[in-house]
């Protein structure tokens, strides 16, 4: 299997087209992006969900299901995929003096200091080659003291402005970056986190329905969950697509009241499985209320670093709020700590680490794409740094 045809497989079979040309999309970058922030949303939506999702992987910042991010009014359908439990190191609040790293764009403006900036949700434009505009400045990111410019992957240069991506860890104070490792961007490895697939919902005695990787729940399915969701207005908490294996999928739908949903619902294993909702919608809304208000605007006022909230589903089949922010702060871990255990899981981007960690590993090359030279990962003092 060719690594197109194991992009092709994460994605499902309705990704058919070719990959972008020059782009380095790897399966193991799939599974880092896809995984992290699930995108693809039911099938009431599925060929707009493999466009998010390929968008994911060539803009960082991918949207999670029934998410509200920085500048945008519109919620997508709740996602069909599992939100990732983030390492404990990960919920550490960031204070001056931390080690932390993160991959991400370089940016050096005139007249401003470099930039690395956070993976904040961007439309994915195409310019004709030689018709792009200049690098542009962040507002939701770090300034940079020792950068090497000249090290950026894909670097670009326009109008004196630079922009490149990097792998980046140093120490963290007042708000800048000081950087002691560069390198070419890596991501973390996927850690072996798998798709919805709660305990409560047994395997068919008959074993698991073989269906064609990337499918959908079926029309019949859809239509009569829609028809309980019109007649029971908020009974559904979070609904969901569970994947046991590549080739097998049932639906899994948290209700507020299990008896209610059983009596109106024909619950077949391994077609559809209701749970009882661990969280009821008025908790779930408590929750998310402080967060968005606590929201990068994209206006200049960066709030708490929070770039995106959305109501995904757990392993367990239970429902999560999702939140993309820069990193952890004081604010944030407090709205997580306030919450009901297990709902609020953040999405850091800056993240602590020690300084002798090892490194996340390098992105897996593809066949037919050119990798930019791999540079040593070391402390940096060189004539191009910033």
């Amino acid at each position: 299997m060719t690594e197109n045809d194991k992009v092709r497989a994460l994605l499902g079979l309705a990704f058919d087209a070719e990959l972008p040309r020059g782009v380095a999309i790897s399966a193991e970058v799939v599974r880092a992006r896809h995984r992290r922030r699930r995108a693809v949303t039911s099938s009431v939506a599925a060929a707009g969900a493999v466009a998010i999702a390929v968008s994911a992987l060539l803009v960082p910042g991918i949207l999670a299901g029934g998410s509200h991010k920085a500048g945008s009014s519109s919620a997508a359908a709740p996602s069909a995929f599992a939100v990732v439990t983030t390492a404990p190191l990960a919920d550490k609040v960031i204070i001056d003096g931390d080690v932390v790293q993160a991959s991400g764009r370089v940016v050096k403006v005139p007249g401003k200091p470099a930039r690395f900036c956070a993976p904040v949700p961007q439309a994915a434009i195409g310019y004709v080659p030689g018709h792009e505009p200049p690098p542009a400045w962040c507002d939701l990111g770090v300034d940079l003291v020792g950068v090497d410019l000249t090290r950026l992957s894909q670097l670009r240069t326009k109008a004196g402005a630079t922009e490149g991506q990097a792998f980046l860890r140093g120490t963290f104070h007042a708000n800048v970056l000081h950087v002691s490792v560069q390198s070419e961007p890596r991501w973390l490895a996927d850690d072996g986190y798998v798709d919805v697939n709660p305990t409560q919902c047994p395997m068919p005695a008959a074993g698991w329905q073989v269906v064609p990787s990337g499918s959908n729940p079926s029309d019949a399915i859809i239509r009569t969950m829609e028809a309980f969701r019109s007649a029971h207005p908020g009974q559904i908490v979070s609904d969901a697509v569970a994947r046991p294996n590549a080739h097998a999928l049932y639906m899994v739908v948290a209700v507020v009241d299990l008896a209610v949903a059983r009596a109106a619902l024909h619950e077949v294993p391994g077609q559809l499985c209701l749970l009882q909702s661990r969280y009821t919608p008025a908790q779930i809304a408590a929750a998310r209320s402080p967060i968005e208000a606590g929201m990068w605007k994209g206006n200049g006022d960066l709030g708490e670093g929070v770039f995106g909230v959305g109501q995904g589903t757990g392993v367990d089949g239970q429902s999560r709020l999702q939140v993309d922010a820069m990193m952890v702060t004081a604010k944030i871990s407090g709205w997580k700590a306030s919450a009901p255990a297990g709902l609020v899981d953040v999405r850091a981007w800056l993240l602590p680490t020690l300084a002798d960690a090892p490194l996340p590993p390098l992105p897996s090359p593809r066949a037919g794409v050119t990798q930019p030279p791999t540079a040593s990962a070391k402390p940096r003092q060189s004539p191009g740094a910033e």
